[in-house]
């Protein structure tokens, strides 16, 4: 798996993730010293990892987003090998859709997960997402984050324009 970071010039993050997405797996439960544990299988593990490392990357010395964002996440799977070029091609149009494992959902929350504390300092800030799981070329996860304009975070204490006449 390689990792790509890009920052645009407006407010927006963009983290691209390459290699195949990820799925956020359950908590696994094993024991240590005859004791219940519950542990993040690997995978999970390293794609966090990674995803965290293009995160850092990407924000630099820019400190975490406050207040409300907006998500548009892009997941991108390979295209099977054992496809016949028929299939390939519809796929790589958009016209045969990825309806298999894993659920985008699950692949939003490892991506999600992994920007905590880096882009922005909790992904309950996140308001707004828009998710596509698709086939093409290159696999990658590709998050693109940008404050909520016009929100104001649940956290205020005072009235936008308080005392304006």
């Amino acid at each position: 798996m390689t990792a790509e970071a890009t920052r645009t010039d407006s407010q927006d993050v963009i983290i691209e993730i390459t290699g195949k997405p990820v799925a956020k797996l359950r908590g696994r439960v094993g024991q240590v010293n005859g004791r219940p544990i519950v542990f993040t299988p690997a995978s999970t593990r390293k794609w966090e990892r990674d995803a965290r490392m293009v995160a850092r990357q990407v924000m630099g010395q820019r400190k975490p987003l406050a207040g409300p964002l907006q998500l548009a996440v892009d997941i991108v799977f390979p295209v099977p090998a054992s496809w016949p070029a028929w299939k390939r091609e519809a796929a790589l149009d958009g016209t045969v859709a990825h309806t298999t494992k894993p659920d985008a959902d699950n692949v939003l929350k490892a991506a999600k997960d992994s920007c905590n504390g880096i882009v922005w300092l909790d992904d309950c800030q996140v308001v707004e997402t828009v998710t596509r799981k698709r086939y093409g070329d290159v696999p990658a996860v590709r998050i693109r984050v940008r404050p909520a304009p016009g929100m104001l975070p649940a956290q205020v204490s005072t009235r936008p324009n308080a005392g304006a006449a």
